[in-house]
């Protein structure tokens, strides 16, 4: 257990100074990340939305989106998208979800579009928030906030618990 005295109001600066650290260092399990998260999903760079089977065909659905497949080299339907009509799974069998970089799609109008993942897109917002940044926002030591997300990284499991006095939670 570790107790950590920040200022009030900044647990979310503290959250991005320890995922900052997190993905920097590559301590995350990729395996994981890519089947239960939707860090693989591509996003359009022109629109900022997630690229959906409606933008790649005609009268495509808006519920399915896409991941890159690093085996084969091109967009495929991520498992479990609603649209699909196959329930939630997402297993991904021989699916090999990239969670870094930026590719190139070819749209329904012929127009080539530049996507990346949503983990590349995080990874980017978190280069800004490195734990000095974090440091002089929550007022704890750099090196705290950078043990802090390695031990995170580290544990099976993790609670956090937050206070607002004696009897509240």
């Amino acid at each position: 257990d570790q107790w950590v005295n920040l200022r009030v109001g900044t647990d979310a600066a503290l959250a991005l100074g320890m995922a900052h650290v997190i993905v920097k260092e590559g301590l995350y399990r990729h395996d994981f990340v890519a089947e239960q998260t939707d860090l693989p999903l591509l996003v359009r760079e022109d629109t900022g939305k997630f690229l959906r089977q409606s933008d790649l065909r005609a009268g495509g659905a808006q519920d399915v989106f896409y991941l890159w497949d690093r085996r084969r080299g091109q967009a495929l339907e991520a498992p479990g998208s609603e649209g699909l009509g196959r329930g939630t799974s997402l297993a991904l069998g021989k699916l090999d979800p990239a969670l870094e970089g930026e590719f190139s799609v070819r749209l329904a109008d012929g127009a080539d579009v530049r996507v990346r993942t949503v983990f590349e897109r995080l990874r980017q917002r978190l280069g800004e928030y490195t734990p000095e940044r974090a440091a002089a926002i929550t007022g704890l030591d750099a090196e705290v906030i950078a043990e802090l997300g390695r031990e995170f990284a580290r544990a099976k499991a993790v609670s956090v618990f937050g206070s607002w006095g004696m009897m509240k939670h």
